[in-house]
């Protein structure tokens, strides 16, 4: 693990350290780390919900049923194949997604990922 060291003024390193001791941090680097760990999934929230809007926009929409997901699903299948007899560093297209590569489907399928899009479905038809 890499060190870095930082400088507070008096004001917020009292602020750090009345953090520590109430929110049950067992020191100043684990308060960090959770800040910095919350960073990381707001700028993810903000990028999939970015991702979510353009694709909202980007034209007429297309049903999502059953047979849909299926359909998606052989298609990834049958690349994943194309991708593995493919050259090192090849990402295939991901058909009836224009401009996705496996890769990028793959990483927007995690757990995070999607606990990430229903909040931003929420936010969006919260609107």
């Amino acid at each position: 693990m890499t060190t870095v060291t930082i400088s507070l003024p008096d004001s917020l390193k009292e602020f750090v350290d009345t953090q520590v001791a109430t929110k049950g941090y067992g020191n100043v680097s684990e308060y960090f780390r959770s800040l910095l760990r919350e960073a990381q999934q707001n700028e993810a929230d903000a990028r999939l919900e970015a991702l979510l809007l353009e694709g909202l926009a980007s034209g007429d929409p297309i049903p999502v049923a059953k047979e849909f997901w299926t359909d998606l699903r052989t298609s990834v299948t049958t690349n994943e194949s194309d991708l593995a007899r493919a050259p090192c560093g090849d990402l295939t297209r991901v058909g009836g997604i224009p401009g996705m590569t496996l890769r990028q489907y793959a990483g927007r399928h995690d757990r995070h990922a999607s606990d990430s899009a229903k909040m931003a479905v929420r936010r969006l038809e919260a609107r």
